[in-house]
């Protein structure tokens, strides 16, 4: 960690595994924006082709490929009971916890994401300034001046050198006792798959828009971003966007520009994507200098609201976000596992990921799913501390829903070679199931082709991919209230939202929930050709065992 910034989470491009995606039911309009699948530009295939094979992030210390001795896996029985938990959690929460809100950053490539966020580091004081000079000596050196503060996010040789993200960035600052996550995501269509990833750990989304004379609409057009990027996110259950209109600086502040881009946006974010227009919120910005990040641009005689990105996310951590998620501590504990590695130097592996329900605390027992190990937890570290330390303001007792946390478990209870990004830890006796076929809604997005019964798709569920094929087509739905309207299509079309069986390939299974039952074991996205064809819904899940369908909660 240099200076309170630490990249936690690093994923191949090529074989990460992926966020599941909601489908709310104002998701079930037609979405009418087609996502073309255009040649990648020379720039991102160099980095794909030179830089892949070092994409491995190492998590405190470690890469993922690092040749470490481990211990033979010898998993707690389960039978295992525990001795009583120390803490109520209720309780505890009424007592100590703090507000704190992830955000995903997004957007078409080059609008200034990482510039936007290096700033924003800097300027809360999270990276020191002879950090930042450093950086801008270094960039300087390769022709580069103005990516200093891109650098604070784009930490490996292949972005540095090629000025594009490829990976995930996952970092943390505190602001006014608020403790804050950015993920930063990859811009190029390439990399979608990276930024559905990081979008799955995030409460927030800001969208970052060029204003810059014609790049709005590069990015806004078929083959930009800017559409999927939204869509994406919105069908994640992310229903909170702010959107950095950045660049300003470049067109001399002109309201006019801004006005045009909001309006556009608007109109897509609310009637396409499905965002109330209450859950919008414009910010003009120059992320370069600084202007409306942090600090408020005062000469800016048209802007009046005066907000900034840290003051509007200040406002949704503690006015939106803070009572949120009491209820969902109440619930069954269960965390899609984002990366795991064995801790150098101990006995402990270390597994990231975001609370998705319930609470955890020191000595509680887990499951991981679909392994079936039970193993106990020894520490908790809010993301952005490295698990491998031991300092003590580090860690923590308990966490709960909505938290970004490091989990410390022994070694010998967990088989790393039976263990996936994308696994489900739950309590011990948790009955998540680990399915081949479910039965789920989908809405259609703009398809080159209908979509016939056998259609191979590659489905993301959290961090996982597989590779599936639509095995029957259930019916079509009415999308205003959900009631078939036609049973056994011959195929589907762009907009159309229908009931379809999907199923993996080979044996492959998945751990999944019904959508009722947990959003984010029980939403998905399917994708086909480098593009997003359809999200969707899980509403029955069809026993591996008894081929049967399923709806018990677990």
């Amino acid at each position: 960690m240099v200076f309170g910034v630490s990249r936690n989470s690093t994923y191949r491009a090529n074989t990460v595994s992926h966020a599941a995606l909601a489908l709310d039911s104002d998701l079930r309009n037609s979405v009418i924006e087609a996502f073309s699948s255009p040649s990648p530009d020379d720039i991102v295939l160099s980095a794909q082709e030179q830089g892949f094979s070092n994409l491995e992030k190492k998590l405190g210390g470690l890469a993922m490929n690092d040749q470490i001795k481990k211990p033979v896996a010898s998993p707690l029985p389960k039978s295992t009971s525990s001795a009583p938990l120390k803490y109520n959690i209720s309780s505890e929460l009424v007592q100590t916890k703090k507000p704190s809100l992830s955000f995903v950053v997004i957007g078409h490539v080059d609008a200034g994401k990482s510039t936007l966020m290096g700033r924003l580091l800097y300027d809360v004081g999270a990276v020191d300034k002879h950090i930042i000079d450093k950086y801008a000596k270094e960039s300087g050196n390769v022709g580069k001046g103005s990516f200093a503060l891109a650098w604070v996010m784009d930490q490996t040789e292949e972005e540095r050198n090629r000025g594009v993200t490829i990976d995930i960035a996952v970092s943390t600052f505190y602001s006014n006792g608020i403790q804050f996550t950015i993920v930063d995501a990859p811009g190029h269509r390439d990399f979608v798959p990276n930024m559905i990833a990081g979008s799955s750990q995030a409460d927030v989304a800001v969208l970052v828009v060029d204003s810059a004379t014609n790049a709005f609409e590069s990015g806004f057009s078929l083959d930009g971003q800017t559409k999927e990027h939204a869509i994406l996110v919105r069908s994640l259950g992310v229903d909170r966007i702010l959107v950095a209109v950045n660049k300003l600086d470049t067109v001399d502040w002109s309201f006019d520009r801004f006005e045009e881009i909001r309006i556009q946006l608007t109109e897509f974010l609310t009637k396409v994507v499905g965002f109330q227009l209450s859950k919008i919120t414009f910010i003009p910005v120059s992320g370069l200098n600084g202007d409306n990040v942090v600090n408020n641009k005062s000469d800016v005689s048209w802007y009046s609201s005066k907000k900034t990105i840290l003051s509007e996310l200040e406002s949704i951590a503690i006015n939106e976000k803070s009572y949120s998620l009491k209820k969902d501590h109440e619930k069954d504990f269960r965390m899609i596992i984002a990366n795991f590695y064995a801790v150098p130097h101990t006995s402990d592996v270390a597994v990231q990921g975001k609370i998705d329900s319930g609470s955890v605390q020191i000595g509680q027992l887990l499951k991981v799913i679909p392994s079936g190990m039970v193993t106990q937890v020894r520490s908790i570290s809010p993301i952005g501390e490295d698990s491998s330390t031991n300092k003590s303001e580090s860690k923590r007792e308990w966490a709960i829903a909505g938290d970004n946390i490091l989990l410390s478990v022994p070694a010998t209870s967990i088989d790393l070679d039976k263990v996936s990004v994308g696994d489900v830890l739950a309590n011990q006796d948790s009955n998540i199931e680990s399915v081949h076929k479910f039965t789920s809604r989908i809405v259609v997005f703009d398809v080159a082709r209908p979509l016939l019964p056998g259609t191979k798709v590659l489905l993301h569920r959290g961090r996982t991919n597989e590779p599936c094929k639509i095995s029957r087509l259930v019916s079509i739905l009415d999308k205003s209230t959900g009631t078939p309207i036609k049973k056994k299509p011959r195929f589907l079309s762009s907009g159309q939202t229908a009931t379809v069986d999907i199923e993996l390939e080979g044996d492959q299974t998945i751990p999944l929930d019904t959508f009722s039952n947990s959003k984010e074991l029980g939403r998905f996205v399917l994708r086909k050709g480098g593009s997003t064809i359809a999200a969707g819904v899980v509403d029955s899940l069809i026993s591996s065992k008894e081929n049967t369908p399923s709806t018990v909660p677990a």
